[in-house]
């Protein structure tokens, strides 16, 4: 007979969160396939529970560790699956792992518990009946931008995770795409002794993180407006138009500010940028 996986979400910082069941799916696991080892270890000791054999199990590297859990659950052992915090496998490693468990028909337990989409979501002004989870966007603005180009005619709920030292650049560009006077939810350090709830405008959030910021972060954005009549309006093509006309980039940036509502010093910067530009 083969084992069973256990999926096992564990707190993201108040130890008070951990499940009986939970509790119980470590005490009694053969193995532990955890994301980071020695933060599981010192899990396990502050529960008062005995060390446990660990597989290391990381992203980016789950379909290369999976072989190794899949021969062990195949054998008959039963494995505890764990992230650093929260529920694996939501925007944490676990869904390779999951997959090949099902394909070699292995029993796949859920052992539910913690999870920073839900808690969020929880503490938000904003409607929570309909969302989707993007989890993180791309780091970089242009793919960033181009991601939330795509989300900007969605009015459901919109829930993502974010490093914090691109937390302001995120919300900045959230601004530019989805309206300024969007509001949003951050939610920082969940459960832990600097847990933070902040609501308010896409801009006000960005000037509030503008010196940066520390913690695991989460951002729920309210959804657009879904009014007929609402037009979408591309500040790159605008600010084109405008220098075609033979305004400077700073009169540009001013007249497109105007219209749009964006900071006129983050679209002086891109006037800038497509004035220099070689022209096709």
């Amino acid at each position: 007979m083969t084992g069973v996986l256990r999926v096992v979400a564990t707190p993201l910082g108040n130890l008070g969160d951990l499940s009986a069941r939970a509790r119980e799916a470590l005490a009694s696991a053969d193995a532990i396939a955890a994301e980071d080892t020695r933060r599981t270890g010192q899990l396990l000791k502050l529960l008062g529970l005995p060390p446990k054999p660990f597989l290391s199990y990381f992203a980016p590297k789950e379909a290369v560790k999976a072989g190794a859990i899949i021969d062990r659950l195949l054998a008959g052992g039963t494995v505890a699956l764990v992230t650093d915090g929260g529920t694996p496998g939501v925007s944490d490693p676990g869904a390779v792992l999951v997959r090949e468990a099902l394909a070699k028909g292995i029993r796949v337990e859920p052992i539910p518990g913690p999870s920073a989409v839900a808690l969020a979501l929880s503490v938000s002004a904003h409607g929570s009946e309909r969302f989707i989870f993007e989890g993180f966007l791309p780091s970089k603005s242009v793919g960033r931008r181009k991601r939330l180009e795509e989300l900007s005619d969605e009015t459901r709920t919109l829930v993502f995770y974010e490093a914090p030292h691109r937390l302001a650049a995120m919300l900045a560009d959230l601004g530019d795409v989805f309206g300024a006077d969007r509001h949003a939810t951050v939610v920082r350090e969940a459960t832990k002794i600097h847990e933070e709830v902040r609501e308010g405008t896409l801009a006000e959030l960005a000037q509030a993180y503008s010196n940066g910021t520390k913690g695991e972060i989460v951002v729920v954005v309210a959804g657009g407006s879904p009014d007929l009549d609402r037009i979408r309006l591309d500040v790159r093509r605008l600010l084109t138009l405008a220098l075609a006309c033979g305004l400077s980039p700073d009169r540009a940036a001013i007249e497109v500010a105007a219209i749009s509502g964006i900071s006129r010093n983050r679209l002086n910067r891109l006037a800038k940028e497509l004035h220099q530009a070689p022209s096709s």
